[in-house]
């Protein structure tokens, strides 16, 4: 089995970043005011891809396929677009990136011996690539926004991330910055190159006045995040609390997890694995917490369909407003129904708050009316079709090694039919998935042997 040390993948990604950083600087540089974007999605502003996405992605790749070779499972945001760098890629032997910069004290401030490197099977490692975040901030000229991401991710769970960063000042006159982070075993982070200076040096858009409590979101005018932030204003009941409006998902969670107040951080439903990976890595080692809207954890599985199409929550030192705010989501049924009625069907009868951060599957996607009615087929002779489901709060649980919850089932069954041919109205469903549970995690820690098998 091909292994690869996590610390020196960490480092070329470091390394990645800086040069993708330098593209869009250089981009930035010759193009001024006059960059030309393309809109992906017709006239939506935050779809715009610039020839600086492009070319940017395609250095950062084509420099960790020539470090590490093809082997390596890289998912990319603009990989269906050509590159002059894709184009000649054995023409670039600049691309060869570096894999000590974790090691050298002259580099960052906290330096892990090597006999404590990991050594990961290659096969469980997926790099998800964001070559500019922030593309519409780019094209407007908000330049602080911008960020190049690159996510580690092991067992759809984040181990480390690197944010780096073009514009730390929103200006060109202060070098690029790289925030990076390892968050599994080893828990690391810093600011590179070491001299810029801590996170104590980061400067952000919202003010430097103090506050109680802070709450970062986009501009979206979606009705449910708007409920959300309404909500989450209403759970800080005492004590100066702000709302800040912040372009750009890595920028949003990065203030997150710099920030010197309790601070959370509600984004839209239209985020990509990408966008989320790198950050999520770098809240964990702060202590942070990062969900979806109804308290599941992100899925980050290169096999994933979807991408964060149940919105992200984000916090550091407010884990009770986050929380409670996902609570109050999984109760509200108006929104429930909305955001999961193509899943649970259109009939929710219950007004009791819903598990459906339980009940999901591994990739964090709900069950399908069809994917219960096809598991039930031997309990549904009459093949009686199945209207909608529901799962009660009241019948769940969350444990330190697994959660369950019961499904109740709504099935369109006509009066006259015979009770003992009718499928069952209930479902038990139990989830056991360590990679998302701290008690597993610690045990993968303290005891490997009793996690590590099939």
């Amino acid at each position: 089995m091909k292994t690869i040390s996590l610390l020196r993948l960490a480092s070329t990604c470091i390394d990645a970043g800086r040069q993708g950083c330098e593209v869009i600087r250089s981009f930035h540089q010759v193009h001024q005011n006059a960059i030309d974007g393309q809109l992906k999605i017709g006239g939506d502003p935050r779809s715009v891809v610039t020839a600086c996405d492009v070319d940017t992605q395609a250095k950062i790749i084509m420099g960790l396929r020539k470090t590490w070779g093809d082997e390596i499972t890289i998912i990319g945001e603009e990989d269906e677009v050509e590159s002059p760098f894709a184009q000649n890629r054995g023409e670039h032997n600049h691309l060869l990136l570096r894999k000590d910069i974790l090691f050298d004290n002259q580099e960052v401030s906290t330096v892990i011996p090597q006999d404590l490197d990991e050594e990961i099977p290659l096969d469980e490692l997926v790099i998800f690539v964001d070559p500019v975040d922030g593309t519409r901030e780019f094209v407007e000229g908000r330049l602080r926004n911008v960020a190049c991401l690159i996510g580690i991710a092991r067992g759809s769970r984040p181990i480390a991330g690197i944010i780096s960063v073009p514009f730390p000042a929103g200006d060109v006159a202060t070098p690029a910055a790289t925030y990076y982070a390892v968050a599994d075993q080893i828990k690391l982070n810093g600011v590179w190159p070491k001299k810029l200076g801590s996170d104590d040096d980061e400067s952000s858009d919202v003010e430097s006045d103090a506050v109680d409590f802070t709450i970062l979101t986009g501009d979206s005018s979606n009705p449910v995040l708007q409920k959300a932030t309404n909500c989450a204003a209403n759970l800080i009941a005492n004590g100066n609390v702000r709302h800040s409006i912040v372009g750009g998902t890595a920028s949003k969670l990065r203030l997150v997890a710099t920030s010197k107040s309790p601070t959370i951080a509600i984004l839209h439903f239209d985020t990509e694995l990408w966008d989320t990976c790198a950050a999520e890595a770098l809240l964990n080692v702060k202590g942070g917490k990062v969900t979806d809207l109804f308290g599941a954890p992100l899925v980050h599985c290169p096999k994933r369909k979807f991408g964060n199409i149940f919105g992200v929550v984000a916090s550091l030192g407010g884990s009770d407003v986050h929380d409670e705010l996902c609570r109050r989501m999984r109760a509200d049924r108006e929104v429930v129904q909305k955001i999961f009625e193509e899943w649970i069907g259109t009939n929710l009868h219950t007004s009791e708050a819903q598990a459906i951060d339980i009940a999901r599957d591994l990739d964090g996607i709900p069950y399908r009316l069809e994917d219960l009615q096809e598991l039930l087929k031997k309990e549904n002779p009459l093949n009686v079709p199945l209207k909608g489901y529901s799962v009660p709060e009241s019948s769940a649980w969350r444990g330190l090694m697994s959660n369950g919850v019961r499904y109740s089932l709504d099935w369109s069954a006509k009066d006259n039919e015979n009770p003992s041919c009718l499928p069952p109205n209930d479902i038990f469903y139990k989830r056991i998935e360590m990679a998302h549970l701290t008690h597993a995690q610690d045990k993968l820690k303290t005891a490997p042997h009793k996690v590590c098998r099939l």
